[in-house]
């Protein structure tokens, strides 16, 4: 690593830019596999997206989120026990869950336009 060093540090930042924006955008994608109706999960997960772009560190992003998850499991889990407190729960209620997914309109199609009455209309 200390034959690289100097070769790296000659790169200036601004060059180095689109790739992280690159890396922003593929991890972006596991957002849809966010459980966002349990608020703990997506508190966590909220947060670890707002504090890495305020800080620009990755790292300092993710030990916000994985510190916000750890504590709020952790008071969750003692208002469960000892309090006897249900941890919240957003989303659809239980009966959409088994909805039947909505099906495809048909739609007719077009009429094909032909050239020869579009000359005739013109004229």
């Amino acid at each position: 690593s200390i034959f690289f060093a100097p070769i790296l540090a000659s790169i200036p930042p601004w060059a180095s830019g689109s790739a992280l924006i690159l890396a922003g955008a593929c991890m972006c994608k596991s957002l849809l596999k966010v459980n966002w109706y349990d608020p703990v999960d997506g508190a966590a997960a909220m947060l670890t997206l707002i504090v890495m772009p305020l800080t620009y560190s990755i790292a300092y992003g993710l030990i916000a989120g994985l510190g916000s998850y750890i504590i709020c499991h952790s008071v969750f889990f003692v208002a469960e026990k000892v309090f006897k407190i249900e941890k919240p729960t957003f989303g659809p209620p239980e009966e959409m869950e088994e909805a039947t997914p909505v099906k495809e309109v048909d739609e007719p199609e077009p009429e094909p336009v032909k050239v020869g009455d579009a000359v005739e209309e013109a004229a």
